[in-house]
């Protein structure tokens, strides 16, 4: 007994699965994409010569019945704003909470954020400011 084997029908099985595995490929995302918490926020124009301004890690464990809003200013009032800003980096490290830059620009010597948590539930966020100081001579601190 003689067994035919059909090698149009097994190429054209073999392109099919050639194609729904390249078609999957480019619609699953990157692992590390998976990973990335949609709650950061980053912004950055990096520079050479760019060194760390601050990083801070702000906690608050939350209210029973509400939010909670934390006001961050970059730098702390009193001190000179003698550094451009040139990337902001906020890590919400629960996954709870939002950040938005209500002040300041990149570029910018001085920055406003504002961390809110989840309702009912506490905050815990990273800043890492980068930036470098300003030379004077041509520029002045916005």
């Amino acid at each position: 007994m003689s067994i035919g084997v059909n090698y149009r029908a097994m190429r054209t099985h073999i392109v099919a699965s050639f194609i729904l595995v390249l078609a999957v490929s480019f619609v699953t995302p990157a692992p590390e994409a998976q990973k990335e918490n949609s709650r950061d926020l980053i912004k950055c124009n990096g520079q050479p010569g760019d060194v760390e301004l601050t990083y801070v890690q702000i906690r608050d464990n939350g209210h029973y019945a509400g939010k909670v809003d934390i006001d961050f200013i970059y730098p702390p009032e009193g001190e000179e704003a003698n550094n451009a800003i040139n990337c902001v980096m906020i890590k919400s490290m629960d996954d709870s909470g939002t950040a938005t830059i209500t002040s300041g620009e990149l570029g910018e010597t001085r920055m406003s954020i504002k961390l809110t948590s989840s309702f009912t539930k506490g905050a815990t966020f990273t800043i890492q400011i980068l930036g470098q100081p300003i030379l004077y001579g041509n520029a002045t601190p916005k």
